[in-house]
């Protein structure tokens, strides 16, 4: 297994945890953010792996830089409109946790998140969207 798809399923491992977060989810990891418009009546958490990047650090020193996105998707009803501060809250808690928090050998380096309140997109499909993208890295030794 790549280390980039070890840590995606030990973030999705971790997050699962039942009572860890405000709000109840299941959190998947997939290769693409494709969600089904029946499953948005739930709140949809779903971790990417996107890429990484490999650079030499010594000759037998290595680093990978890896990419991780979670996003954050839910159907929010005109006349539930005020739902979204309890999600944009839920966002902003779930990147506070995963700052300074590591996986084995894969150390947080960095988080930028992208809360989404794309007017159209919440008039015509009724979808609150977010993103938290993290790179983590892990120095490895070539053997």
């Amino acid at each position: 297994m790549s280390r980039a798809t070890a840590l995606g399923d030990a973030i999705v491992a971790d997050i699962n945890v039942k009572d860890k977060f405000s709000l109840a989810f299941v959190a998947k990891r997939q290769y693409a953010p494709i969600v089904d418009k029946k499953e948005l009546k739930n709140l949809i958490v779903t971790v990417l792996v996107p890429s990484y990047e490999r650079s030499t650090q010594a000759r037998l020193d290595n680093s990978d830089n890896i990419n991780v996105s979670i996003l954050v998707h839910k159907h929010i009803p005109h006349e539930e409109n005020d739902k979204v501060d309890a999600l944009t809250d839920f966002v902003e808690e779930l990147a506070d946790y995963f700052r300074d928090q590591n996986y084995g050998g894969a150390m947080w380096d960095e988080t930028s998140m992208a809360v989404t309140h794309d007017i159209e997109d919440m008039v015509e499909r009724q979808v609150f969207a977010a993103s938290i993208h993290f790179v983590y890295r892990i120095t490895w030794r070539k053997t």
